[in-house]
């Protein structure tokens, strides 16, 4: 097996399996990325969503790269991002719930 990343990306196409070197080759260095952009507690998350991303648009990985870890870590900043979106939109309900005063 080619351990170039978009060779093993291609390969993963028609043999999802292979994806799986992809992941242990650079899980840890998604991790310790998330973990600096959006703290421990989200760390996990943030990794296993982009792994998740990445195998569902593996298709679109450019197979000329020779190094996914510049992908994965786009991805998980657009991960991270949405969380964080998410995370703020539901603060901002709260804060307007309870800015509302009460009608009884």
């Amino acid at each position: 097996m080619d351990r170039h990343d978009g060779a093993l990306i291609a390969q993963s196409i028609r043999n999802p399996e292979v994806f799986e070197v992809v992941f242990d080759r650079y899980y840890q260095a998604v991790y310790r990325f998330a973990v600096g952009r959006a703290g421990v507690s989200e760390a996990g998350d943030v990794a296993g969503e982009t792994f998740l991303r990445a195998f569902a648009r593996r298709h679109r990985f450019d197979v000329e790269q020779s190094n996914a870890l510049p992908w994965l870590f786009g991805i998980a900043v657009n991960v991270t991002r949405e969380r964080f979106r998410k995370v703020n939109r539901g603060r901002r309900a709260l804060d307007r719930v309870a800015a509302t005063p009460e009608i009884i």
